[in-house]
Protein backbone atom coordinates (compact mmCIF):
# COMPACT_ATOMS: atom_id res chain seq x y z
CA UNK A 1 0.00 0.00 0.00
CA UNK A 2 1.60 3.43 -1.19
CA UNK A 3 2.11 5.86 1.84
CA UNK A 4 -1.22 8.34 0.18
CA UNK A 5 -2.96 5.09 0.64
CA UNK A 6 -1.98 4.71 4.35
CA UNK A 7 -2.26 8.16 5.31
CA UNK A 8 -6.03 8.04 3.94
CA UNK A 9 -7.16 3.93 4.95
CA UNK A 10 -9.00 4.54 8.51
CA UNK A 11 -10.34 7.50 6.91
CA UNK A 12 -12.15 5.40 4.39
CA UNK A 13 -12.77 2.60 6.28
CA UNK A 14 -15.76 4.84 7.45
CA UNK A 15 -16.54 5.38 3.51
CA UNK A 16 -19.38 3.44 3.07
CA UNK A 17 -21.04 4.40 6.11
CA UNK A 18 -20.85 7.73 4.83
CA UNK A 19 -22.42 6.93 1.84
CA UNK A 20 -25.30 4.90 2.89
CA UNK A 21 -26.63 7.15 5.52
CA UNK A 22 -26.92 9.78 2.81
CA UNK A 23 -28.62 7.15 0.24
CA UNK A 24 -30.97 6.42 3.00
CA UNK A 25 -31.86 9.28 4.96
CA UNK A 26 -35.07 10.31 3.35
CA UNK A 27 -38.00 8.48 2.37
CA UNK A 28 -37.07 9.02 -1.42
CA UNK A 29 -34.96 6.24 -0.96
CA UNK A 30 -37.19 4.10 1.02
CA UNK A 31 -38.16 0.51 -0.13
CA UNK A 32 -42.16 1.40 0.67
CA UNK A 33 -41.73 4.71 -1.82
CA UNK A 34 -39.96 2.79 -4.11
CA UNK A 35 -42.90 0.15 -4.76
CA UNK A 36 -45.40 2.56 -4.31
CA UNK A 37 -43.90 4.51 -7.00
CA UNK A 38 -43.21 1.31 -9.37
CA UNK A 39 -46.93 -0.15 -8.43
CA UNK A 40 -49.20 1.40 -6.81
CA UNK A 41 -51.54 3.15 -9.06
CA UNK A 42 -53.46 5.32 -6.02
CA UNK A 43 -49.99 6.56 -4.90
CA UNK A 44 -49.19 8.08 -8.97
CA UNK A 45 -53.37 9.21 -8.84
CA UNK A 46 -52.86 11.00 -5.61
CA UNK A 47 -50.21 13.23 -7.94
CA UNK A 48 -52.60 13.47 -10.99
CA UNK A 49 -53.60 10.82 -13.39
CA UNK A 50 -51.15 9.94 -16.45
CA UNK A 51 -51.87 12.72 -19.33
CA UNK A 52 -52.37 11.86 -23.14
CA UNK A 53 -49.14 12.42 -24.92
CA UNK A 54 -47.43 16.16 -24.27
CA UNK A 55 -45.46 17.88 -26.85
CA UNK A 56 -45.04 21.08 -24.64
CA UNK A 57 -45.04 22.93 -21.48
CA UNK A 58 -45.30 20.12 -18.61
CA UNK A 59 -45.65 21.42 -15.14
CA UNK A 60 -44.13 20.99 -11.78
CA UNK A 61 -45.69 17.26 -10.39
CA UNK A 62 -47.00 16.25 -13.48
CA UNK A 63 -47.06 12.65 -14.24
CA UNK A 64 -45.82 12.50 -18.23
CA UNK A 65 -45.84 9.80 -20.71
CA UNK A 66 -44.90 10.15 -24.72
CA UNK A 67 -43.15 13.34 -25.96
CA UNK A 68 -42.19 15.79 -23.58
CA UNK A 69 -40.40 18.99 -24.57
CA UNK A 70 -40.06 22.28 -22.46
CA UNK A 71 -40.48 25.77 -23.67
CA UNK A 72 -39.55 27.36 -20.31
CA UNK A 73 -38.06 27.35 -16.86
CA UNK A 74 -39.64 25.15 -14.70
CA UNK A 75 -39.51 26.49 -10.78
CA UNK A 76 -41.10 23.61 -8.43
CA UNK A 77 -41.51 23.61 -4.79
CA UNK A 78 -42.10 19.82 -4.77
CA UNK A 79 -40.72 17.03 -7.60
CA UNK A 80 -40.58 18.50 -11.12
CA UNK A 81 -41.89 15.27 -13.46
CA UNK A 82 -42.88 11.82 -12.83
CA UNK A 83 -42.46 9.28 -15.86
CA UNK A 84 -45.74 7.58 -16.32
CA UNK A 85 -45.73 5.04 -18.79
CA UNK A 86 -42.72 3.50 -21.02
CA UNK A 87 -41.19 4.96 -24.24
CA UNK A 88 -41.18 8.10 -22.11
CA UNK A 89 -38.83 11.28 -24.31
CA UNK A 90 -38.01 14.20 -21.96
CA UNK A 91 -36.25 17.23 -24.19
CA UNK A 92 -34.90 19.72 -21.76
CA UNK A 93 -34.90 21.96 -24.66
CA UNK A 94 -31.94 24.22 -23.56
CA UNK A 95 -34.26 24.84 -20.59
CA UNK A 96 -33.90 24.29 -16.65
CA UNK A 97 -35.78 22.19 -13.73
CA UNK A 98 -34.97 24.04 -10.22
CA UNK A 99 -36.25 22.51 -6.83
CA UNK A 100 -36.64 23.96 -3.41
CA UNK A 101 -33.03 22.61 -1.94
CA UNK A 102 -30.72 19.60 -1.85
CA UNK A 103 -32.04 19.37 1.55
CA UNK A 104 -35.32 19.06 0.64
CA UNK A 105 -37.38 15.31 0.06
CA UNK A 106 -37.84 16.25 -3.36
CA UNK A 107 -37.03 14.86 -6.92
CA UNK A 108 -36.52 16.55 -10.14
CA UNK A 109 -36.60 13.76 -12.50
CA UNK A 110 -38.80 10.72 -10.95
CA UNK A 111 -38.88 7.10 -13.39
CA UNK A 112 -40.53 4.31 -11.32
CA UNK A 113 -40.96 1.29 -12.72
CA UNK A 114 -40.53 2.02 -16.33
CA UNK A 115 -38.77 0.70 -19.25
CA UNK A 116 -37.15 2.92 -22.71
CA UNK A 117 -36.70 6.51 -20.67
CA UNK A 118 -35.06 8.92 -22.59
CA UNK A 119 -33.78 12.48 -20.63
CA UNK A 120 -31.76 14.63 -22.93
CA UNK A 121 -31.95 18.32 -24.00
CA UNK A 122 -29.15 20.46 -22.71
CA UNK A 123 -30.68 21.74 -19.71
CA UNK A 124 -30.05 22.03 -16.18
CA UNK A 125 -31.54 19.87 -12.72
CA UNK A 126 -30.77 21.47 -9.66
CA UNK A 127 -31.50 21.78 -6.31
CA UNK A 128 -33.65 18.46 -5.49
CA UNK A 129 -32.68 15.73 -3.05
CA UNK A 130 -31.99 13.18 -6.24
CA UNK A 131 -31.72 15.09 -9.76
CA UNK A 132 -32.81 12.42 -11.10
CA UNK A 133 -34.27 9.39 -9.72
CA UNK A 134 -34.85 5.64 -11.07
CA UNK A 135 -36.15 2.47 -9.71
CA UNK A 136 -37.28 -0.83 -10.80
CA UNK A 137 -36.50 0.78 -14.32
CA UNK A 138 -35.25 -0.75 -17.78
CA UNK A 139 -33.29 1.34 -20.57
CA UNK A 140 -32.84 4.89 -19.23
CA UNK A 141 -31.01 6.82 -21.28
CA UNK A 142 -29.55 10.31 -19.57
CA UNK A 143 -27.36 12.44 -21.87
CA UNK A 144 -26.08 15.78 -22.73
CA UNK A 145 -27.33 17.24 -19.37
CA UNK A 146 -25.79 19.81 -16.62
CA UNK A 147 -27.07 18.34 -13.39
CA UNK A 148 -25.90 20.28 -10.53
CA UNK A 149 -26.51 21.31 -6.47
CA UNK A 150 -28.68 18.25 -5.97
CA UNK A 151 -27.83 15.72 -2.65
CA UNK A 152 -27.71 13.16 -5.42
CA UNK A 153 -27.78 14.15 -8.92
CA UNK A 154 -28.44 10.99 -10.26
CA UNK A 155 -29.62 7.58 -8.32
CA UNK A 156 -30.13 4.19 -10.05
CA UNK A 157 -32.11 1.62 -7.74
CA UNK A 158 -33.18 -2.00 -8.59
CA UNK A 159 -32.50 -1.35 -12.47
CA UNK A 160 -31.08 -2.63 -15.50
CA UNK A 161 -29.39 -0.54 -18.24
CA UNK A 162 -28.88 2.85 -17.21
CA UNK A 163 -27.06 4.58 -19.93
CA UNK A 164 -25.10 8.10 -18.92
CA UNK A 165 -22.87 9.82 -21.51
CA UNK A 166 -21.93 13.44 -22.07
CA UNK A 167 -23.40 15.13 -19.04
CA UNK A 168 -21.87 18.11 -16.78
CA UNK A 169 -22.41 16.87 -12.65
CA UNK A 170 -20.88 19.15 -10.17
CA UNK A 171 -21.12 20.77 -7.00
CA UNK A 172 -23.56 17.95 -5.89
CA UNK A 173 -22.73 15.94 -2.57
CA UNK A 174 -23.06 12.21 -4.44
CA UNK A 175 -22.48 12.61 -8.18
CA UNK A 176 -24.03 9.28 -9.32
CA UNK A 177 -24.90 6.47 -6.85
CA UNK A 178 -25.64 2.93 -8.02
CA UNK A 179 -27.69 0.53 -5.86
CA UNK A 180 -28.17 -2.99 -6.52
CA UNK A 181 -28.56 -2.64 -10.36
CA UNK A 182 -26.40 -3.62 -13.49
CA UNK A 183 -25.41 -2.34 -17.15
CA UNK A 184 -25.06 0.74 -15.07
CA UNK A 185 -22.78 2.69 -17.75
CA UNK A 186 -21.14 5.74 -17.42
CA UNK A 187 -19.50 7.06 -20.24
CA UNK A 188 -17.61 10.47 -21.40
CA UNK A 189 -18.88 12.51 -18.23
CA UNK A 190 -17.97 15.31 -16.65
CA UNK A 191 -17.46 15.32 -13.07
CA UNK A 192 -16.62 18.52 -10.76
CA UNK A 193 -16.58 19.26 -6.92
CA UNK A 194 -19.18 16.57 -5.81
CA UNK A 195 -18.55 16.60 -2.50
CA UNK A 196 -18.52 13.12 -1.49
CA UNK A 197 -18.16 11.27 -4.30
CA UNK A 198 -17.87 11.38 -7.93
CA UNK A 199 -19.27 7.71 -8.78
CA UNK A 200 -20.36 5.15 -5.90
CA UNK A 201 -21.04 1.78 -6.74
CA UNK A 202 -23.19 -1.03 -4.17
CA UNK A 203 -24.33 -3.95 -5.13
CA UNK A 204 -24.05 -2.99 -8.79
CA UNK A 205 -22.93 -5.58 -11.08
CA UNK A 206 -21.58 -5.76 -15.15
CA UNK A 207 -21.60 -2.21 -15.38
CA UNK A 208 -18.86 0.31 -17.73
CA UNK A 209 -17.09 3.25 -16.03
CA UNK A 210 -15.05 4.89 -19.36
CA UNK A 211 -13.47 8.26 -20.46
CA UNK A 212 -14.93 10.25 -17.54
CA UNK A 213 -13.21 13.05 -16.21
CA UNK A 214 -13.83 13.36 -12.30
CA UNK A 215 -11.93 15.79 -10.55
CA UNK A 216 -12.05 17.81 -6.75
CA UNK A 217 -13.75 15.49 -4.87
CA UNK A 218 -12.92 12.75 -1.87
CA UNK A 219 -13.51 9.85 -3.79
CA UNK A 220 -13.37 10.05 -7.45
CA UNK A 221 -14.78 6.47 -7.68
CA UNK A 222 -15.62 3.88 -4.90
CA UNK A 223 -16.87 0.47 -5.76
CA UNK A 224 -18.10 -1.68 -2.42
CA UNK A 225 -17.39 -5.29 -1.98
CA UNK A 226 -20.55 -6.41 -3.23
CA UNK A 227 -19.76 -4.41 -6.65
CA UNK A 228 -18.27 -6.86 -9.02
CA UNK A 229 -17.25 -7.67 -12.58
CA UNK A 230 -17.50 -4.09 -13.17
CA UNK A 231 -15.00 -2.43 -16.08
CA UNK A 232 -13.43 1.09 -14.84
CA UNK A 233 -11.53 2.99 -18.11
CA UNK A 234 -9.78 5.27 -19.51
CA UNK A 235 -10.90 7.95 -16.94
CA UNK A 236 -9.10 10.99 -16.35
CA UNK A 237 -9.40 10.99 -12.02
CA UNK A 238 -7.44 14.11 -10.66
CA UNK A 239 -7.55 16.19 -7.81
CA UNK A 240 -9.36 13.83 -5.37
CA UNK A 241 -8.68 13.16 -1.46
CA UNK A 242 -8.66 9.66 -3.13
CA UNK A 243 -8.48 9.00 -7.24
CA UNK A 244 -9.94 5.37 -7.18
CA UNK A 245 -11.30 3.07 -4.25
CA UNK A 246 -11.96 -0.78 -4.72
CA UNK A 247 -14.02 -1.47 -1.35
CA UNK A 248 -11.22 0.12 0.85
CA UNK A 249 -8.04 -1.66 -0.49
CA UNK A 250 -10.18 -5.07 -1.24
CA UNK A 251 -7.82 -6.95 -3.84
CA UNK A 252 -9.20 -6.43 -7.07
CA UNK A 253 -9.28 -10.03 -7.84
CA UNK A 254 -11.93 -10.59 -4.75
CA UNK A 255 -14.63 -8.82 -6.20
CA UNK A 256 -13.55 -8.82 -9.85
CA UNK A 257 -13.55 -5.56 -11.00
CA UNK A 258 -11.50 -4.76 -14.11
CA UNK A 259 -9.37 -1.48 -13.68
CA UNK A 260 -7.53 -0.74 -16.70
CA UNK A 261 -5.38 2.81 -18.34
CA UNK A 262 -7.39 5.44 -15.37
CA UNK A 263 -4.77 8.29 -15.32
CA UNK A 264 -4.67 8.97 -11.65
CA UNK A 265 -2.29 9.44 -8.77
CA UNK A 266 -4.17 7.40 -5.74
CA UNK A 267 -5.72 4.34 -5.01
CA UNK A 268 -7.14 1.54 -2.86
CA UNK A 269 -5.52 -0.90 -3.46
CA UNK A 270 -2.54 0.69 -4.93
CA UNK A 271 -1.38 -0.45 -8.39
CA UNK A 272 -4.83 1.07 -9.88
CA UNK A 273 -3.75 3.98 -12.01
CA UNK A 274 -1.57 4.70 -14.66
CA UNK A 275 2.07 4.20 -14.08
CA UNK A 276 1.43 3.74 -10.07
Amino acid sequence: MSMICQKNFFHFAFFFVAVFSILSASPIFSNSKTIALATSGNSLSLIGEVQDSITENPSCGQVIKGEVKLISNLICTGDGLIVGDKNTRIDLNGFSIKGPGMNSNKVGIMIGGQENTTITGNGIISGFQSGIYISGSNDTIARNLNINNNKVALYVTGSTSFDITNNMVSNNTIGIASHTSDQTNIKYNLFSENNLTGITFINTVDSVIDGNNIFNTTNGVFLDVQSSFNRVNFNNVFNNVLDINNANSLPININKNYFTNNNCISSLPSGLCIGR
